[in-house]
């Protein structure tokens, strides 16, 4: 077997280190790369990004805007990538703000569960 030489390693190294650049430049996506055309399937909508970070703002709050982004988040129709995110998100805050924060933020769980 041919050892290979110093410019095709280079090669190699800078095509792998574009993928991994993409990779991290591509949020929730998946990607597949065919005949050097990468093309993008989304597991969310761009809207539903916009969801996710009002939520992972409002999270541990303590204003008003804790009981706005449950109950606006409640009435929405949410793709089940969506909800898997917001379901751990939720689970996995340890401090919801005030009390009456917490019970919005659990009745938005429970709701996300039960969809």
């Amino acid at each position: 077997m041919k050892k290979p030489t110093k410019e095709k390693l280079r090669s190699t190294i800078k095509s792998l280190k574009y993928k991994i650049d993409l990779m991290y430049l591509v949020n929730k996506t998946e990607f597949i790369e065919k005949d050097l055309k990468i093309t993008y399937k989304r597991t969310m909508t761009h809207l539903e990004q916009i969801y996710l970070c009002a939520l992972r703002y409002g999270l541990s709050r303590r204003s008003y805007i804790t009981g706005v982004i449950p109950d606006y988040l409640l009435v929405q129709e949410l793709s089940d990538a969506c909800k898997k995110v917001m379901i751990r998100d939720i689970e996995e805050c340890k401090d919801y703000g005030h009390d009456c924060d917490k019970v919005s933020w659990m009745r938005l769980l429970k709701k996300l569960k039960d969809k």
